[in-house]
């Protein structure tokens, strides 16, 4: 099978036609078509801009809307029925939380195990 071409590469539609697998056409021309489609809807958003149209991740537009309305991001302006306001006020209005600690904590090599369980059940743990 053939390497997946880019978005930006053309498609050898006659090369591709004289396969006698036509799957491989199918399979071709649908990445190629997936390739168009991400570089129009990724390379036509602004990083620095979020709007009621593209919203920032995992924000529903109705969210989007109710913290541009409140006044909460700063900036934020309603042209016609779009919502739009600068990507650091919104990230500075939702109030952007350190990172969580990680669940696990390392243990040093050589350490005895049988004492940190003991000393982990003295504590109340389980084992």
């Amino acid at each position: 099978m053939s390497a997946r071409k880019t978005g930006t590469d053309p498609i050898d539609l006659g090369a591709l036609l004289k396969t006698a697998d036509p799957g491989a056409v199918l399979v071709a021309v649908v990445n190629a078509l997936i390739d168009r489609r991400l570089d129009e809807r990724l390379g036509s958003r602004p990083v620095e801009r979020f709007t009621s149209e593209a919203l920032p991740p995992r924000t529903s537009r109705r969210a989007f809307a109710e913290h541009c309305r409140s006044g909460k991001c700063v900036g934020a302006v309603l042209v016609g029925k779009i919502w739009e306001c600068p990507a650091s006020s919104w990230w500075e209005a939702r109030g952007h939380r350190p990172e969580p600690k990680p669940a696990l904590r390392l243990v040093k090599t050589g350490v005895d195990v049988d004492a940190l369980v003991e000393k982990a059940l003295r504590r109340g743990g389980r084992a």
